[in-house]
């Protein structure tokens, strides 16, 4: 195939060089270019082969010709035939494809198998390896947590079967786990603690708060805090326990210091000193179901005691009597709407 195709290809120089011989340099041109679009002379550097033919013809030294062969614009050679063996051998036979089809760095079916072999591209692989990595370390961390909570249902069971006098004292599984609590308790989400105009509340405390609660200290505990509280024994050292109780009356009604809505009423199905007794042996005033108004009193997962409109009030403690609410004086020392009296 090739020496028929450089026989071929001589036969067209030949004929070139007499054309070049006999015309004008346009003529000479358009016959040079008709022969370099021929798709496989290409192969073969045809400026070197026409001057090899004109140097055969004894015609260099015509006007023109040595210099057309050399001076026609044509496209830049392609290695000869040796070299289209590794382009998955040459197809320059007549019937063939033109060069321009081979594909570089072998045939397509080439190519396919290279890529099986290779699978997946080299920086898609990192991005699976790093996929997978994360994958291993959120299931690493899930198990971690499901371990955590089983050993402490493990605790609080081994608690359970101690003393039960002094079972109230250790935590429950409700609290340890953060199940809602139980009828007649209303939960509520995190949203309601969310920041509004004053903090965790649309407005700041009550200027002048019942029994002589210090506002500074009440706005900041009722609107910038979720887990502080006044200090042990605080409401003692105010006028609640010589002012809470008017006579004649049975019960005190406490308004949240923010808005003046009714929290809590205190003491029902117990007496005055009992109630009074309850709270000064946990330093807070401590409330039961029996005494919220669940109208505007909410309990969040982790036993935080709020308002509806954010105030933050204590937190709920249960113990062996059940639930126990355990109040900051500052956040229930509110006045009343004008209007809204229990």
């Amino acid at each position: 195939c090739a020496q028929h195709d450089r026989n071929e290809l001589a036969n067209m120089a030949l004929s070139a060089t007499a054309s070049a011989a006999v015309s004008d340099r346009s003529a000479a041109c358009a016959s040079t270019v008709s022969f370099s679009e021929q798709p496989w002379a290409r192969c073969y550097m045809p400026a070197v082969l026409v001057s090899s033919a004109l140097a055969r013809l004894r015609a260099t030294s015509q006007p023109g010709a040595s210099v057309l062969a050399c001076a026609v614009d044509l496209p830049p050679p392609l290695p000869p035939v040796e070299a289209c063996a590794e382009f998955g051998g040459c197809s320059h036979k007549r019937g063939g494809k033109s060069p321009r089809s081979a594909t570089p760095g072998g045939s397509r079916q080439q190519l396919l198998r290279e890529g099986t072999k290779l699978g997946v591209p080299k920086g898609q692989k990192t991005d699976l390896a790093s996929e997978t990595a994360a994958a291993a370390a959120a299931q690493q961390k899930k198990l971690k947590k499901l371990k955590e909570i089983s050993e402490r249902i493990s605790k609080v069971m081994e608690d359970s079967k101690g003393d039960p006098e002094t079972r109230h004292t250790r935590t429950s599984l409700r609290t340890s786990l953060h199940v809602p609590f139980g009828p007649p308790v209303v939960m509520a989400d995190e949203y309601i603690m969310g920041p509004k105009g004053h903090g965790t509340s649309s407005s700041p405390v009550q200027h002048d708060l019942r029994w002589g609660a210090a506002h500074k200290l009440a706005d900041a505990i009722c609107n910038f805090n979720r887990h502080a509280a006044e200090e042990a024994g605080y409401f003692q050292t105010t006028a609640f326990l010589k002012e809470g109780l008017a006579k004649g009356e049975s019960e005190v009604t406490f308004y949240d210091s923010n808005t003046g809505k009714s929290l809590f009423s205190a003491p029902r199905g117990r007496t005055w000193k009992e109630f009074v007794d309850e709270s000064s042996s946990h330093g807070w005033p401590s409330f039961r179901d029996t005494e919220v108004d669940w109208s505007f009193v909410r309990v969040l997962p982790d036993g935080e005691t709020v308002s509806i409109h954010g105030t933050h009030l204590g937190h709920n403690l249960p113990d062996k009597s059940g639930n126990r609410y355990c109040i900051n004086l500052v956040s229930v020392a509110g006045r009343p709407q004008r209007g809204f009296q229990s």
